[in-house]
């Protein structure tokens, strides 16, 4: 036996106990972290300050740097607006060329893929056509193949018979 079954009141205490530890746990850490951060911030301030006094003067420089190209930007902003304006016009003016082009492109495609569909239709019926004589001169070759058997079939049989004929004159000619 492990021991009597906790009661709901029981485990809500011992849930209610082990909630209360981690947060005073985290409370601890919080301090500890507060007055780590203090001592860090106090030494830090020094080394900040040495820094500051490095980087400030390159921080102003900077500054009237962006400043002149504010002022330059006035002056490009427009010419820039300009050159899009003027870049803008000449696509509209060219537009009905590059729409007539694409119009052009469009009809060779269309023609070019009817013109290849034409094509694959007559190769079809080539090969089918050359099928259908290939088949015929198959079928015309086994005719002949049967007839020249048939005709070699009697005029075997006909040269056996005329064997057989000799051969019985030859017997009766022997004496006996």
């Amino acid at each position: 036996m492990t021991g009597p079954e906790p009661t709901p009141s029981s485990s809500s205490t011992s849930a209610t106990a082990r909630l209360r530890h981690d947060l005073t746990s985290a409370r601890d850490d919080l301090a500890r972290l507060r007055d780590e951060l203090r001592v860090q911030l106090n030494l830090g301030k020094k080394e900040a300050l040495d820094l500051w006094r490095g980087v400030e003067p390159a921080l102003r420089k900077a500054e009237r740097k962006l400043e002149e190209a504010v002022h330059r930007l006035g002056d490009d902003a427009e010419a820039a607006r300009l050159q899009a304006h003027l870049g803008i016009a000449e696509v509209k003016s060219n537009w009905p060329d590059v729409e007539r082009a694409v119009s052009d492109l469009v009809d060779d495609v269309k023609h070019a893929s009817q013109q290849t569909r034409t094509s694959l239709d007559t190769a079809r019926v080539r090969a089918h056509l050359a099928a259908m004589e290939a088949q015929t001169l198959g079928e015309r070759a086994v005719t002949g193949l049967q007839k020249a058997t048939e005709q070699l079939d009697r005029q075997s049989r006909a040269t056996l018979e005329e064997l057989k004929q000799s051969l019985a004159q030859l017997r009766r000619r022997l004496p006996r």
